[in-house]
């Protein structure tokens, strides 16, 4: 689950870390100082876009860790493929679930986890469960 969250993360911090890296090495150099802090605002926004994006397509393979658990005879590519299956139907639902657990994961950074530990940590993996079950049931 921390591997499958943590992909678009990864992603987006790349993302960022090379906006910043053409904005101080290249653009500041070549370009005059407003246009270059235009490009790069214009480039924040558009990665802000890409995160709202990739949060809402990783709803396709983001069941797949708790498929995994809850049917041990599954084998991952089985799990992943029924994962994908499930999130085609309810990508909103899964987009929606992501955002409240985004918000309960932004608090415990400020806490520096301290409040996964003892309370997000418990309610994310039971409310991830009970939403996987309520997609994919057993029969499926």
């Amino acid at each position: 689950l921390a591997v499958q969250i943590m992909l678009p993360v990864a992603l987006l911090i790349g993302a960022f870390a090379g906006l910043f890296s053409l904005y101080n090495e290249v653009m500041n150099f070549y370009l005059d100082p407003p246009a270059s802090v235009l490009l790069l605002l214009a480039g924040l926004v558009v990665i802000a876009a890409l995160a709202v994006l990739l949060l809402f397509l990783s709803g396709f393979y983001l069941l797949s860790a708790a498929i995994t658990v809850g049917n041990d005879r599954f084998s991952p590519l089985k799990a992943l493929s029924c994962a994908v299956a499930c999130g085609r139907k309810h990508l909103t639902a899964i987009f929606r679930f992501s955002l409240c657990s985004l918000w309960h994961l932004l608090l415990c950074v400020c806490s520096f986890g301290i409040l996964y530990l003892f309370w997000y940590g418990h309610h994310y993996l039971l409310s991830y469960l009970r939403l996987t079950m309520a997609l994919c049931p057993k029969g499926d």
